[in-house]
Parts: structure tokens; C-alpha cells; sequence
């Protein structure tokens, strides 16, 4: 929770108990003092912090406890004994009431990503473009949404950007699906996320490398892995998150079309060749999603005038990351395209066509404690995973092990509510390591940097393991 909030709901809440216990007046100076903080913090709330529906049962109390401290004011009761009974009912109502009200802000937080350590401003941007190449459902184009972060120069007109660029437009489609009121997701609004929107390129750097981003399956969106977007574009990259129909929660575009989720994988058997199959198959577009964004990309740097990136990028040098069903995404694109030079699997499958040779490029695999380097080996799907991975994994590629990290911890989500963080422990650490790990990765295979080692993690992180592919 903010300063504010939680300065109001403690307030509030106290005093919520005060009127239910105690009849008798206060002393003057504390009576005037408790309301005037409350109404002080409140004002303050709102102005700095931004309201939020969360706080909705904090506000109703602060509504009750100011009028009835007002009323006191003005009417002031008898020295009488308080009705205990009274009392003793009204705190049945009190006591659920209140554990919601200051439970439900801290359940679902207004978070703020970590600053980027990087020497660069970051600047965004969106863009939604049209393969009509390709077909999403009954002759309408595949869509791609991509929004990038770059090294950015900022000036006094420059603003901050949103966490979620498109939250009108997904709020809407989100309702349309699942009937979920737009409201709902307004206060992600209100998250820091340390970006400006579009400002111009910063003009104290040549051309850079450009690095992809592949989300997983189901939750996973543009947006869901911007605490590593954001880093690694402040370190000297530009990075475009590619989010693929079908696979994101939905895609939603701006003139407020969308394509929803579609569950390829939750009513077929848990067979490792049945999986691989449907897999294999959404892999395949979505390995063309970002062999279509290259080529987005190179136009956006050709253009001569109206464009960000216009001769910024240095496409020898192009890589890839992904997470889950992203990371076997990198995989096969890996193994497809030679001109991306190096990619990042984080805690994904290799999925795909079931190839003899190790891939060519420099490859990072990232490990949470439940990947398939932990599981069972007794399971058939493990055992032919297991396999995929000794072949696709050798002379160039490389595993990082993180202890005590879950399948989330690769992402924005454990940031989301203290319960997914429960299931995906030592966010802030975790998402350390994984940014660490990123940079050093991709400043090695595409920088030609030797300032870093992926090795030297490990003296700085106890709780990790690294090896590589050929061990």
C-alpha cells in the first residue's frame, strides 16, 4: 500500500472502533485533530496517489466515522455507559469489515516496477500491424500488437507512460468476454513504471541491437514482462514485446476489435506427442509473429522521416527472449532464422519439430525450482523434454538454475498480489537475477562486451546454478 493509504485506512479504521466502544468525547484538541488528519490525508490520497476502488470500504468509513465524530461535535452524548451489547453487535459488523477494508488494497496493491539501473531514459511506443499474408480466422489478417522501449532523450513536454498503453480498448474486450466491469482494471493507471511516452530517440548512441520479446501462453501479454523490458532497454536496446492472438489473454486493438484467448492445450491428454502436435502448430505462427516484426522493424528504421528508430537499430545483431510457451517460441525460431544471433528460454518447453542437430546460436536456459531440469524423471513427458534438451542444448548454449523461484518469477505477476508473490517467492531478488542474467547475456552475444560473465553470478547469488549445455 502508498503512504496515504495507508496512513487513512489506519485512521479510519481505528477511529471506526473508537465510535463503537466509546461514547464519551474526546479531548478537544485530539477530536479536532484525528478528523483533520483524516480528511488531510484523504485530500492527499487523492491528489498524489490517485484513487482506487480497492480503498472503496475505507472511503465508506471514513464517510461514517467523520460524521459521527461531527455529531458529536455538535450533539454531544451523555456520560452514560456504553451499550456493550450494542457494541458487542456492531463489532460482528466491524470486524469482517475491517479486515476487508485494509485487506483488500494490500491483496491487490498498486505496484511500482523497479527503476532502471541502465544509463538511458526510456521511451515507448506502440504500433499495431497487419499481416495480410496470413489469416487469424475466416479470411480476417493476423494482427500483431508490438510495443517497444528504447533508449530515450527526454525534455520538458516529455510524459509518463501507462503500464497497459491499450487499457481502454483491453478493458472493453475483457468485459465483452467475461463480463468483467471495465472498472476493474482502471488502477493499473496509477503503477510507476519509470517510461515516457514516445519521446525522441537518445541522440548519444549509434545503432544498438534489437531484442524480441515472446510471451507464454494464456496470461501472458505484451506487457507482462515489462520489469525486464524496461531494464534492458535502459541499458542500450531497443526491445519489442510482441503479443500473439490466440496465445495473450486477448488482443486487443485500437480501433476496439479484439481476438480472444483460445484454449489449444487444456482438454488434450497429458501425452508428450499429443501436446506437440497443437504445439507445434501455434509455435509455427508465432515464430512467423516475430519474423514479421523484424521486417516491421527494418521499415520503421528505413523511413526517412516520421520514425523513431530511423538508422538506430543494428539488425546483425538481433535476439530473442521468451517465457514458457514464449521461450519455445525462441526455440524454434532459433533454429529457423539465422538472423537472430542469439536467444533466451525462461522456464519454457522446447516444443516443436523434433530436430537431431543443437541449435547454432548462443542460448541462455533459465530454470525456476518446478522446470522440467527438477521434475520427475519417471515422467514420460519429462523423459522425451529431457531428450529435446541434451540435443537442442550444447556447445553454445548455457542453464541457469534459480533456487526458490517459481514459474512466475519471470514475470510481472508475483508484482500483481502478494498471493501469486506466495507461490513465486523473493520477487525483487528473483527479478534481479533474471535481469542480470539478461543483460550480461545479451551484452556478451550481441555487444561483443567481455565486461561481464554470466559465471560471476554465481559469487554474487548463493542461490543459483549455472552450467553449460555440453556438461
Amino acid at each position: 500500500m502508498r503512504l496515504f493509504e495507508i496512513m487513512i485506512t489506519v485512521l479510519s479504521i481505528g477511529m471506526l472502533w473508537h465510535v463503537i466502544w466509546y461514547r464519551k468525547r474526546l479531548t478537544r484538541w485530539l477530536g479536532m485533530l484525528l478528523p483533520l488528519l483524516l480528511i488531510g490525508g484523504s485530500i492527499c490520497h487523492f491528489i498524489v496517489e490517485g484513487g482506487r476502488w480497492q480503498m472503496v470500504f475505507v472511503y465508506f468509513s471514513i464517510g461514517i466515522v467523520l460524521l459521527v465524530y461531527l455529531i458529536r461535535e455538535l450533539r454531544p452524548v451523555s456520560e452514560q455507559k456504553n451499550s456493550k451489547l450494542a457494541a458487542f453487535l456492531l463489532s460482528f459488523i466491524a470486524l469482517p469489515y475491517s479486515v476487508i477494508a485494509a485487506g483488500l488494497p494490500c491483496l491487490l496493491p498498486v505496484f511500482s516496477l523497479e527503476k532502471p539501473t541502465g544509463p538511458y531514459k526510456v521511451g515507448t511506443v506502440n504500433y499495431s500491424w497487419l499481416d495480410e499474408n496470413r489469416e487469424i480466422e475466416q479470411g480476417e489478417p493476423r494482427r500483431i500488437n508490438v510495443q517497444i522501449w528504447y533508449p530515450a532523450e527526454l525534455d520538458s513536454t516529455s510524459q509518463k507512460a501507462p503500464y497497459i498503453s491499450h487499457l481502454t480498448v483491453l478493458s472493453e474486450a475483457l468485459e465483452k468476454q467475461f463480463d468483467t466491469p471495465k472498472w476493474l482494471f482502471r488502477y493499473f493507471d496509477l503503477v510507476e513504471t519509470n517510461t515516457y511516452s514516445e519521446p525522441v530517440f537518445a541522440n548519444d548512441i549509434g545503432k544498438i541491437p534489437l531484442v524480441f520479446f515472446s510471451h507464454g501462453n494464456m496470461t501472458g501479454a505484451g506487457f507482462t514482462n515489462s520489469f525486464q523490458t524496461i531494464e534492458l532497454a535502459s541499458h542500450g536496446y531497443v526491445v519489442a514485446a510482441v503479443e500473439h492472438p490466440q496465445t495473450a489473454l486477448t488482443a486487443a486493438y485500437p480501433d476496439g476489435s479484439f481476438v480472444p484467448f483460445v484454449d489449444f492445450f487444456s482438454k488434450l491428454p497429458m501425452e508428450y506427442d499429443a501436446q506437440n502436435v497443437v504445439s507445434s502448430r501455434v509455435i509455427e505462427e508465432q515464430t512467423q509473429d516475430l519474423e514479421f516484426a523484424l521486417e516491421q522493424m527494418k521499415k520503421l528504421d528505413e523511413a526517412k522521416s516520421n520514425s523513431l528508430f530511423a538508422n538506430k537499430i543494428d539488425f546483425l545483431n538481433v535476439g530473442l527472449f521468451g517465457h514458457s510457451f514464449g521461450g519455445a517460441t525462441i526455440v524454434n525460431t532459433l533454429y529457423k532464422n539465422q538472423l537472430f544471433k542469439a536467444g533466451i528460454n525462461m522456464d519454457g518447453y522446447i516444443y516443436g519439430s523434433d530436430r537431431t542437430e543443437s541449435i547454432k546460436q548462443p542460448v541462455l536456459l533459465m530454470n525456476s525450482d518446478h522446470s522440467i531440469d527438477n521434475d520427475d524423471l519417471s515422467n514420460k513427458m519429462v523423459m522425451e523434454e529431457q531428450k529435446r534438451r541434451k540435443r537442442a542444448f550444447q556447445e553454445k548454449a548455457y542453464i541457469l538454475d534459480i533456487k526458490k523461484a517459481g514459474h512466475l518469477n519471470f514475470t510481472d505477476f508475483p508484482l500483481y498480489s502478494p498471493l501469486i508473490a506466495w507461490i513465486s517467492p523473493d520477487v525483487k531478488q528473483n527479478h534481479q537475477i533474471v535481469n542480470e542474467a539478461t543483460i550480461c547475456f545479451f551484452d556478451q552475444n550481441l555487444k561483443e562486451s567481455s565486461d561481464c560473465s554470466l559465471e560471476s553470478l554465481i559469487s554474487m547469488y548463493p542461490k543459483i546454478n549455472f552450467r553449460k549445455g555440453d556438461e
